[in-house]
């Protein structure tokens, strides 16, 4: 035994040894500094701070205990150990613990540990049974070798145990040889603790390196641990060997750097081995030019673990294999390994580098987690087991976000695969199941967003979701996929095995596809070689002019008669579709498109495959289709709108089995003309059933006579549906009636009586004439005809009978009536309603001897409605059309009498107006138009009174009188659903010749006139409307007879009121009736 008193001393060694405060242990020719390896004493004791510098040869060591004591190295121990000889081959040591006695314990508190050897440098080195070594905080270890390995901390020994506080231990070596911070990975039941802020490093210049290495059935525990490991061969952050957990608790991170040519950040390797960190930051990065391969997490062992809790980040560069997260599956039998995380963020770069790759085992990414890579493979590649996520991100550049070709992959809400990094130029796909010839037998998907919270997918000139081959499934609901770049594109991809029951399956669900970036290379959803899509829920597909779904040709390249079997798409639910339908291969497309759905785009079935190639739609109620060009179908049931949405007419819907009516709606254009008029028709080649309505858009026609009609459905099979039309159809003067005539339907501008009973209800006062015209023919005309006839006035109308002259006089007059007429040859008949009421006054009168000449202005204002009735129609129809006109007339007039006094003899009136109209037609069930109009006329009138007394107080006159009016009306041109409405200005003349008898009774001053007149009425007026140049008349008698009666009483010598009936009478069924009302009051 041996004790320590001086400052400086040299070797120690015995059962006991004890150092005080400050003393120096010196060996300067190698060996040991302090040996106590016997048992019985009380071991090595520092009282504060002891510093053992050894130096010499190599296989020397600082302190070497073996005493199965309690050893205190105090605080801030120093040991040193330099050994730069190489004539042995032992291993050079700071602190070394050997296994003859088991039980030797080490508590120190600051240490430092520095060994720098020639050969093997090890800073601690503890091989012995239940050794316990306590560093508390703040304790250094450092190992370096220049031509071997070194180890900070190695520990082989069996139910051992280690612990630091915010410590550090580096191990290097400048050798092609290994480097080990923490190394234990041969001790068996280790118990490891590393404070919060211990830093563990190891470097290898040339060779490997590990920062922490754990054995078997062991446990490390830890908080905020730093790990740094460089190396240029194969580098190791942390190790776990079988049956060991290693945690690293909240905070801890590993970086590993250098050149290496295989890197894994955690390696559970054994068997039930498992590591868990919360939080922790995971950073690889390697400088190696040529191949190499980088792991950030590799769970490997029978039964390894993975819990990485939440908010962990790996980071993976430079490497050109590996990825960033690996379970390594196991043969069936074996436990599986297992890896979960929280919100964690995986972020890999390299050209054949996996963000995440699943060969077995289970994978819970819970919610949260991200995972970005940028080479050509995969950035998730499952191959066996399962992986499972939810508001995950995937950033994928030039590869799949997600490929399983084997097991099962459960991706949650919220999530999102986002490969837009590449630009246009590159290629990225979303997520796929299955490659034929790699991985398990069967792959299968689940893609599945909420309501609430949908997924999105990302692609570039890829696909967006895929099931390739056999046994390959993808499910994928509440999802958005956005394709985009230059080339040709799918939303979604199923190919098969070149056999309809070896398909890879895709079943969407609420699924919506943006193809529109890609134009006329983007396709919705396709199938090719048996694959099968079905498509359930809300299902929107878009592009700008690609395909929304389509079956390709597969054929033979040696053999083009050879046609390879394609897939089958069904599809059900809501539906906004835009884009084209085509299954030009062998296979089947069968959609039913429910309340709502909206589909815009052309169909296209191939007709040469016959039945091998089919394509069945189904519309239902509220359901619609706007069909852009010609299309063709297998089967077609309309429940919904189809509406034919071509600029021009001229499509085709083609449909080779049968059409179902459900009570849909089916609409064409049309340029309604003759028969021969460009339209759009459907053409069934099979049955038709059901009721279907009509509905025709006219483009451009401008109306004709039909004689068999223009076709727009033909059938050539049964045809027992029943189609109805829907709109009134007018072009030009004609209205166009729907017909069927044997198994195809017409439109027809035919007119004839109902046969063979006319309907009660319906008056049968049409004769049988062909075509049948449009009600408003006589709206228009008889807006125009009375204004004309309200402007019409004679002397006596305005003035009244007088016997006595006047200086001047004020008159008011009104007027109502109705009239009856046809247009269009009788075949439009015409009912009106008039009034008017008209103010007058004379501004100045001449007396010359016994004649009198009058000067007056007048105004009145009118209005007039019209009922319009158009002939029937060979079915039955028979249309109206109300018209209706006010507007005001301003005049002046003059009037001369040869006699001033009694107004007998000759006398000649002439009058001027000017009238402005506001006019509306309106057509039953369909558009009003309204415009103005504008009228002229000037009137001559002459007569001659001759009196004749029969008896006192009574005289009889009698007054021959003619007249003649010129009229000019002008009314603007206006379109009434697509027809031109003109041709109403001209000019006409009228005149009149008749013979009025006066009655004159005397009572005081009082005086009662009855009269009566007769007029023959000549007109050369026409009164004329056109339709796109199509010009029709009013049926005006060019002679009319005119029959008035009535009573004038002038009361005193200033006032008078007259009244009268009038009626008028022609050919053509023309009458006229009206009443008017006349005050005068003269000064």
């Amino acid at each position: 035994m041996g004790y320590a008193s001086a400052a400086e001393v040299g070797p120690q060694s015995g059962a006991s040894v004890a150092l005080q405060n400050g003393d120096t242990v010196t060996v300067t020719t190698g060996g040991t500094g302090i040996n106590s390896t016997v048992t019985g004493g009380s071991g090595l004791r520092i009282d504060g701070k002891a510093t053992i510098n050894v130096s010499g040869d190599s296989g020397s060591s600082g302190v070497k205990l073996d005493n199965s004591a309690s050893n205190e190295l105090g605080v801030g121990t120093e040991i040193h150990v330099t050994d730069t000889g190489t004539s042995t081959s032992a291993s050079t040591t700071g602190l070394y613990i050997d296994k003859n006695n088991a039980g030797t314990h080490v508590n120190a508190d600051g240490l430092v540990v520095d060994v720098s050897a020639a050969k093997s440098a090890y800073g601690i080195f503890s091989v012995g049974s239940g050794d316990a070594i306590s560093l508390g905080k703040g304790s250094s270890i450092t190992a370096k070798s220049d031509t071997s390995i070194a180890r900070g901390v190695y520990l082989s020994n069996s139910n051992g145990s280690f612990s630091i506080d915010g410590g550090f231990i580096r191990a290097e070596t400048a050798a092609a040889d290994q480097a080990t911070g923490l190394s234990a990975e041969f001790s068996d039941r280790a118990d490891i603790t590393l404070g919060k802020g211990t830093r563990i490093e190891a470097e290898s210049a040339l060779g490997s390196s590990t920062g922490v290495a754990m054995g078997s059935n062991g446990t490390l525990t830890g908080e905020g641990v730093e790990v740094s490991v460089k190396g240029a061969n194969t580098t190791y952050g942390v190790t776990v060997g079988s049956g060991s957990t290693v945690d690293f608790g909240k905070g801890s991170s590993i970086n590993m750097q250098g050149n290496a040519s295989y890197s894994t950040g955690i390696y559970t390797g054994g068997t039930n081995s498992s590591f868990i960190a919360d939080g922790i930051s995971l950073n690889m990065e390697t400088t190696r030019t040529g191949s190499s391969t980088g792991r950030g997490i590799e769970v490997y062992g029978e039964g390894a673990s993975v819990d990485l809790g939440s908010g962990s980040t790996v980071s993976v560069h430079g490497y050109t294999a590996g990825g960033g997260i690996t379970l390594t599956g196991r043969d069936s039998g074996y436990a599986p390994v297992s890896f979960k995380a929280d919100r964690l963020t995986v972020d890999v770069t390299g050209k054949g580098v996996n963000g995440i790759q699943v060969d077995g085992g289970t994978m819970d990414l819970g919610s949260g987690s991200s995972v970005s890579a940028n080479g050509t493979v995969e950035t998730i590649w499952v191959t066996d087991g399962e992986l499972k996520a939810k508001e995950l991100t995937v950033k994928t550049a030039q590869s799949t976000g997600i490929l399983a070709q084997g097991g099962t992959v459960t991706i949650g809400e919220g999530s999102v695969i986002d490969g837009r990094i590449v630009g246009a130029s590159g290629s990225t796909n979303g997520i796929a199941a299955g490659y034929k010839g790699f991985g398990n037998e069967t792959a299968t998907v689940n893609f599945n967003g909420t309501e609430q919270n949908r997924n999105t997918i990302y692609g570039m000139n890829g696909y967006g979701a895929s099931s390739q081959f056999a046994g390959q499934t993808v499910n994928i609901s509440n999802t958005d996929i956005v394709m985009g770049g230059t080339s040709r594109s799918y939303g979604l991809w199923a190919i098969g095995n070149y056999s309809f029951t070896q398909a890879g399956v895709i079943n969407a669900k609420n699924v919506a596809i943006d193809m529109t970036s890609l134009g006329a290379n983007g396709y919705g959803v396709v199938v090719q070689q048996g694959g099968i899509v079905n498509l359930t829920g809300d299902t929107t597909i878009k592009t700008d002019g690609g395909v929304a779904i389509w079956n390709p040709r597969v054929g033979s390249s040696s053999d083009p008669d050879v046609v390879y079997q394609g897939g089958t798409i069904t599809g059900t639910g809501k539906m906004d579709i835009t884009g084209d339908i085509v299954n030009s291969g062998w296979g089947t497309i069968d959609l039913t498109m429910d309340a709502g759905s909206l589909f815009t785009g052309a169909t296209s079935v191939n007709a040469a495959l016959g039945d091998d190639s089919t394509l069945n739609l189904a519309l239902e109620n509220r359901a619609q289709w706007t069909m852009t060009s010609s299309s063709s179908l297998s089967n077609l049931t309309n429940g919904g709108s189809i509406v034919s949405g071509g600029a021009t007419p001229g499509s085709t819907l083609s449909v080779s089995g049968d059409y179902v009516g459900n009570g849909g709606t089916l609409t064409l254009n049309t340029q309604l003309d003759g028969d021969d008029s460009l339209t759009d028709r459907l053409v069934v080649n099979g049955n038709t059933s059901g009721t279907t309505t009509l509905m025709v858009n006219n483009v451009g026609g401008q109306g004709a006579l039909t004689t068999n009609g223009i076709e727009v459905v033909n059938v050539s099979g049964s045809s027992d549906g029943e189609f109805t039309q829907g709109n009134r159809l007018q072009a030009g003067l004609f209205e166009y009636r729907l017909y069927k005539d044997g198994a195809n339907w017409y439109l027809r501008s035919l007119a004839v009586d109902p046969t063979p009973t006319p309907d009660p209800d319906i008056d049968p006062d049409v004769d049988p004439v062909t075509p049948q015209y449009r009600p408003d023919i006589g709206a228009f005309v008889g807006n125009q005809a009375m204004m004309k006839n309200l402007q019409m006035q004679t002397l006596y109308d305005r003035e009244g009978s007088q016997y006595q002259s006047k200086d001047g006089a004020v008159w008011m007059r009104f007027k109502a009536g109705m009239a009856d007429s046809t247009a269009a040859n009788g075949n439009v008949d015409i009912d009106n309603h008039y009034s008017q009421i008209q103010l007058g006054g004379d501004l100045a009168a001449w007396r010359l001897s016994e004649q009198s000449l009058n000067v007056g202005v007048m105004g009145s204002y009118v209005k007039a409605d019209t009922d319009s009735k158009g002939n029937r129609g060979a079915d039955g129809s028979r249309f109206s059309a109300t018209g209706s006109v006010d507007g005001y007339n301003l005049g002046v007039y003059a009037t001369w009498f040869a006699n001033a006094q009694s107004h007998q003899g000759l006398y000649v009136d002439s009058w001027y107006q000017y009238g402005m109209y506001d006019n509306t037609v309106s057509n039953a069930g369909l558009s009003s138009a309204n415009y103005d109009s504008t009228a002229n006329a000037v009137s001559l009138e002459t007569g001659y009174r001759h009196d004749v007394a029969i008896g006192e107080g009574r005289t009889l006159s009698l007054i021959p009188q003619a007249q003649i009016v010129w009229q000019n009306y002008r009314a603007d041109a206006v379109n009434v659903d697509g027809t031109r409405v003109d041709g109403q200005n001209g000019d006409g003349w009228t005149s009149r010749l008749g013979l009025r008898v006066t009655g004159k009774m005397d009572k005081g001053q009082n005086v009662i006139q009855p009269f009566l007149e007769a007029n023959w009425l000549h007109s050369t007026d026409d009164v004329s409307v056109s339709y796109d140049g199509a010009s029709v008349k009013q049926d005006l008698p060019a002679d009319r007879a005119e029959l008035k009666a009535g009573i004038q009483a002038n009361f005193g010598s200033q006032w008078s009121v007259a009244a009268q009936a009038v009626g008028q009478k022609g050919s053509h069924g023309y009458g006229d009736a009206s009443f008017g009302l006349n005050v005068r009051y003269s000064w």
